[in-house]
């Protein structure tokens, strides 16, 4: 039976695996903003919102329910066309995540294995890769909802102006 040896990673492997994750990470952000057109999701959602707000009213109005189905039924299409928006980068970005993981952090830096740093708990150079991708996906994907949110009221505010005119 052999025991393998932990060696602490050095500063430079660190960094090429951090950079490879920070790459990744980008390439995803760029990827999702390009396929996934944020303005047209942002008007699907504020339509879905305001069927939405409506439904909520004919509820509490105690409306009939032919009436609030059809207001389900108006808003199937935009659910639709929201998922199918979310979706559509997401069907490039795993295989490509998948691709960096097994074949050029998994075959290519194999060499690696060996080596391990302390970072919460002692991690490898592909526990590593993916605490990193985790952790600037997070950032990077609450930044983009606070801007997205942003975008999305003065969208609004820009539509209600036109409507009032």
């Amino acid at each position: 039976m052999t025991t393998a040896i932990l060696v602490p990673m050095p500063i430079n492997v660190a960094l090429i695996i951090v950079g490879i994750a920070i790459l990744d990470v980008a390439m995803s952000t760029v990827i999702q903003r390009t396929l996934g057109n944020p303005k047209k999701a942002r008007s699907i959602q504020r339509k879905l919102n305001r069927i939405n707000i409506e439904m909520r009213e004919m509820i509490k109005n105690k409306a009939p329910q032919e009436h609030i189905m059809a207001k389900q039924k108006e808003m199937m299409p935009h659910f639709n066309e929201s998922m199918k928006n979310s979706m559509k980068p997401m069907i490039v970005i795993f295989p490509v995540l998948l691709a960096i993981y097994y074949l050029l952090i998994g075959v290519y830096l194999s060499s690696w294995q060996k080596y391990v740093i302390n970072f919460i708990f002692p991690m490898g150079y592909k526990e590593l890769f993916i605490a990193v991708v985790f952790i600037l996906g997070l950032v990077v994907g609450i930044t983009i909802a606070l801007y997205d949110r942003k975008k999305s009221r003065m969208e609004a505010m820009g539509e209600e102006a036109l409507s009032d005119k």
